[in-house]
């Protein structure tokens, strides 16, 4: 888990301090999400959407860091974890499989580009 998510925290780091246009985008501007007025902070992480012409889902730290700790538990078998967040999405926005997260990398002809984290 420690390997994960250190490797999630650099990246989402690197992200805020290289890639993010104002601070506003790194602690999340405020959305309408189902009615309630929340924070949405940086979304520096991807799910490959595959070769098929997709779009890729895009996620924050806390959504890696949470499936980082829903295999913890599972492997240990520990009960009563608490989200902390978008708890009324339950567990489906923390779904994937480690090999498909990544992040997007556009380049100056604007065309983007997915890159893995390779996690395993």
């Amino acid at each position: 888990m420690a390997r994960r998510v250190r490797a999630a925290v650099e990246h989402f780091v690197r992200s805020a301090v290289y890639k993010a246009s104002s601070n506003r985008e790194v602690v999340g501007g405020m959305a309408n999400v189902g009615g309630d007025l929340v924070r949405v902070p940086l979304q520096c992480f991807a799910i490959n959407a595959g070769q098929k012409g997709g779009q890729h889902r895009l996620l924050g730290v806390r959504e890696v860091v949470h499936r980082a700790r829903l295999d913890e538990v599972a492997q240990h078998g520990v009960a009563g974890l608490v989200k902390g967040f978008n708890e009324h999405l339950g567990n489906d926005d923390c779904q994937f499989q480690w090999q498909q997260l990544g992040w997007v990398e556009r380049g100056r002809d604007g065309i983007a580009t997915f890159r893995p984290l390779q996690l395993t």
